[in-house]
């Protein structure tokens, strides 16, 4: 199983997106990805395919619940490739 390339085909990236977005608040920036959606995946699958993914800044911010402390936090179309990679890196690790 850990010889096997990670599967990058279009529905993958598709169900990647609907992962990740379960149980998510729509945010602006969730509005504008999904305004935009089937033209923000087949970029990213072109990217990923073509080896020309790289990714994008981390935006800062402070929360103050108990504590105050500082979340980084990276977008949308990075947190889709994050959904990618945890379903493929899950079922080596159980």
């Amino acid at each position: 199983m850990g010889s096997e390339l990670i599967d990058l085909r279009l529905e993958n990236i598709w169900k990647s997106w609907f992962e990740f977005r379960k149980g998510k608040r729509m945010s602006a920036a969730m509005h504008d990805f999904q305004y935009h959606l089937e033209d923000r995946l087949m970029e990213l699958y072109e990217d990923l395919n073509n080896q020309t993914y790289k990714h994008g800044e981390y935006r800062h911010f402070m929360v103050c619940d108990n504590k105050r402390r500082e979340i980084s936090v990276s977008s949308i179309r990075d947190r889709v490739v994050h959904r990618l990679l945890y379903d493929y890196l899950v079922p080596i690790w159980d």
